[in-house]
């Protein structure tokens, strides 16, 4: 059965400097326990001078496994041990910084199979 695990809206940061992160804040991370895969949707207008990733992590601690997320497109998570994007419980996004005055804005949406 699929059912959708988060829709957000556009969301859009800035920064000044290379050394800047964005994370998610707690309460929008998706818990995904029970399901055996995600299917993570990005439209992503710009990145400038950064870098978004999807992290998927077993704890709330970590560690966190990223997945690059270039451009709009799809990326699949799966729970299955093979799996090269490997789906874990906690899922959440994040921004890196690769260069000073950086831009970033995305959307993205989870779909997960039980």
């Amino acid at each position: 059965m699929m059912r959708r695990a988060f829709k957000q809206k556009l969301i859009t940061l800035t920064g000044e400097l290379s050394t800047d992160e964005a994370i998610q804040d707690m309460e929008g991370w998706d818990d995904t326990e029970g399901t055996r895969m995600l299917v993570v949707s990005a439209v992503v207008p710009k990145l400038l001078d950064c870098a978004l990733y999807v992290e998927t992590a077993a704890s709330i601690n970590g560690p966190w496994t990223s997945v690059s997320i270039a451009a709009t497109g799809v990326t699949l998570f799966e729970a299955d041990a093979a799996a090269t994007n490997k789906l874990q419980r906690y899922v959440r996004w994040r921004v890196d910084a690769t260069a000073d005055d950086w831009e970033a804005c995305f959307a993205l949406e989870g779909v997960t199979k039980d």
